[in-house]
């Protein structure tokens, strides 16, 4: 657990650098631009098709089963699968950047066709690449071992982050940070490959002939994950394609830096999340559904308190710390903040929930609603984005997550876990009222009487707010059995 808070502080760090860093050397178009083509290129990952996550899930069952041959047969299915699509999908990725004029199709100002055709190849080949190798270092995750994982991941931040923030400040262009980005990546993988080799060679990935019939097996539950996969690529990524074509690249500048601020709390909750997977895998393998229905009601309350406390931080100290972050280069949009902050606040619980059946491998209904709902939020996004600007995004959001999401994933857990609905609902929803109303109070007074500097008034109300989340979900959220959770969780962090 402390691997992944580290990467975390990480994420955050690279968050809080980079933007200004990019925005110091860079014009706001330019970096539009960038987010542009990243945005573009993001596409890719949907050739996935879930695998990465159906196939991790399989190893961790049969490594908890103690059935090591089985484990191994997983592995090399998916590899096998990976090593095809990664191949395929870098011949055709090159033969389209020299067939589309990249630069008139998305409407660059600033940044050359042949620039942009250079760019997005390097980018979409390490995403391509990124398949296989994000499966090779989730060995260790599938054996137990997340906090080895994690800290793979933090080695990659750290270097992708150190490198390209020297690139940028010795005046590299976008076809630098790239090759940076795709050197760091290929230099992890080979590092893996190497310890493996020497320390674990009983679960050394191998390119051999699969077994056609676990391949299927596994795209079986893997179209679900690739739905999921689609679903946040249609929310994060369409949507910065759809405000370059309609407001500009300063304003995709200044829509994803919003958004980042705001993701901080789906950060934090996503750190527990990936380190908790792998056990809520194992254990429904074993069939403890007692436990799993504890741990399902304790994770919502839990990760929807630690949602309010970030956001309702956010919601009174976000606009200047966008004004700090970005060193006047971006004039915050406060409402445009506020709605961000409400859409995952909002978007908490049902995907708190969703981490049960997404983990094992049991989410078909929930992919089809998160899609379904994203495809709705984008429609309406286009309707609404000429007469609202960016405020379109998150309201166009609330509404398709309202529509499918908000019931129909939770339900659907409880039922996956035998869980009564009605009751789980009327909960969850008492809790968020009342702990939203506890954590805005007492974070608008710890605003109203916050003083120093501006990074000590931010302290002061983050811990202000921290403390009233915790509170809150301790004596109105959890019960005995969750408490026990809780402590057992501590004790996780504290190894």
């Amino acid at each position: 657990m402390a691997a992944g808070w580290s990467g975390q502080a990480l994420s955050i760090l690279e968050s809080l650098a980079i933007v200004p860093l990019y925005l110091m050397y860079w014009s706001a178009d330019r970096y539009g631009e960038w987010l542009t083509l990243s945005a573009l290129v993001a596409y890719l990952s949907t050739l996935d098709l879930g695998m990465n996550m159906a196939g991790i899930n399989r190893m961790t069952q049969e490594y908890a089963l103690g059935d090591l041959k089985r484990f191994l047969e997983y592995q090399r299915a998916a590899l096998s699968f990976y090593t095809v699509i990664a191949l395929a999908g870098t011949l055709i990725l090159g033969v389209a950047v020299q067939a589309v004029d990249l630069g008139h199709r998305l409407g660059l100002r600033e940044t050359s066709a042949r620039d942009a055709a250079i760019v997005v190849f390097l980018m979409g080949a390490q995403i391509l690449w990124s398949m296989p190798a994000g499966l090779i270092a989730a060995t260790y995750r599938a054996m137990g071992n997340m906090s080895l994982t994690a800290w793979i991941t933090n080695i990659l931040n750290i270097s992708t982050l150190s490198f390209g923030a020297l690139c940028l400040i010795l005046h590299g262009g976008m076809i630098a940070i790239a090759v940076i980005q795709l050197t760091c990546l290929c230099a992890t993988t080979a590092g893996i490959l190497l310890h493996l080799k020497l320390r674990h060679p009983e679960v050394m990935p191998a390119l051999r002939l699969a077994d056609m019939s676990l391949i299927r097996e596994l795209v079986r539950p893997s179209a679900s994950f690739g739905l999921l996969m689609l679903s946040e690529v249609i929310r994060l990524q369409a949507v910065i394609l759809l405000i370059s074509g309609r407001l500009g690249p300063a304003a995709v500048a200044l829509f994803v830096s919003s958004r980042t601020m705001c993701n901080v709390m789906r950060q934090a909750t996503g750190t527990m999340r990936n380190a908790l997977w792998p056990h809520v895998t194992a254990v429904e393998a074993q069939g403890r559904y007692h436990a799993v229905r504890v741990f399902h009601r304790f994770w919502v309350i839990g990760s929807t308190a630690m949602s309010i406390s970030i956001a309702a931080t956010l919601w009174f100290e976000g606009a200047d710390l966008m004004r700090v972050w970005t060193r006047g280069r971006l004039a915050a949009d406060v409402i445009l903040i506020r709605l961000l902050l409400t859409q995952l606040v909002l978007q908490a619980p049902w995907m708190a929930s969703s981490l049960i059946s997404v983990a094992s491998s049991k989410h078909g209904k929930q992919a089809q609603a998160y899609f379904w709902s994203s495809v709705l939020g984008l429609a309406v996004s286009v309707v609404l984005i000429g007469p609202l600007g960016l405020r379109a995004i998150p309201i166009a959001s609330i509404a398709g997550e309202a529509l499918l999401c908000y019931h129909f994933v939770t339900s659907d857990t409880c039922k996956t876990i035998g869980e009564p609905y009605l009751r789980f609902a009327a909960r969850q929803w008492i809790f968020v009222i009342s702990s939203a109303a506890i954590i805005a109070l007492i974070g608008w007074g710890a605003h109203a009487v916050a003083t120093g500097p501006a990074v000590l008034r931010w302290a002061e109300v983050g811990i202000a707010t921290a403390v009233a989340g915790a509170a809150t979900a301790w004596t109105i959220g959890f019960r005995s059995e969750e408490r026990d959770s809780a402590r057992a969780l501590f004790h996780l962090v504290r190894t």
